[in-house]
């Protein structure tokens, strides 16, 4: 578990990474914190999803993560036009830290039973077809059969497919805020 104030740092790093690439069209270079962790960001505008890029196998250290992630999903997340500089203003940024995932070794009627409880970050993995759905998007899918035909839909599988598939589960540590309350992290 990460302390408060690194959360809020993380929130700093992913706004002043933001703002760097719109100055340099780069992403900066960014201090390490001195731990590999995965992580996701994502930014919503006016309560809509505007961009959403993260790992789920740590890869690099955290604030560089974050840095990278924080631009892919402003930049170049393909499901959206890159972020204008006007739209910063509406903006919401919320930072994941993910938990190593773990593989589920129960029963398909033990997994619905798991999920429904617990609420986990999802990974889905069906020869060489992954996807992976966020603890957050249990707020738009609450039913997990529903989540689950919807995981298996977004890996391009058909909605049953993940019965058959590796099931992964993970929990996160976020932290969200307006970009406007967020206390960035200036890179020169």
């Amino acid at each position: 578990m990460l302390s408060k104030e690194i959360m809020k740092k993380l929130l700093g790093i992913a706004k002043g990474s933001i703002n760097y690439y719109f100055r340099m069209k780069d992403v900066p270079t960014v201090e390490e914190y001195g731990e590999r962790l995965a992580t996701f960001v994502t930014l919503t505008k006016n309560g809509e999803l505007r961009g959403c890029i993260g790992s789920i196998e740590p890869h690099q250290d955290l604030y560089r993560d974050v840095a990278a992630n924080a631009v892919n999903a402003a930049f170049f997340d393909p499901r959206f036009p890159p972020l204008n500089q006007n739209e910063t203003k509406d903006l919401e940024i919320e930072v994941s830290v993910l938990t190593p995932k773990k593989l589920f070794k129960g029963s398909t009627d033990e997994w619905i039973k798991f999920i429904e409880e617990k609420k986990p970050g999802v990974v889905i993995d069906y020869k060489g077809f992954r996807a992976t759905f966020l603890p957050d998007v249990w707020k738009q899918i609450p039913s997990p059969f529903e989540f689950m035909a919807h995981l298996s839909l977004k890996a391009g599988l058909p909605p049953n497919a993940w019965v058959m598939a590796d099931k992964y589960f993970y929990f996160t540590q976020t932290i969200a805020d307006e970009w406007n309350n967020i206390e960035e992290v200036f890179f020169p």
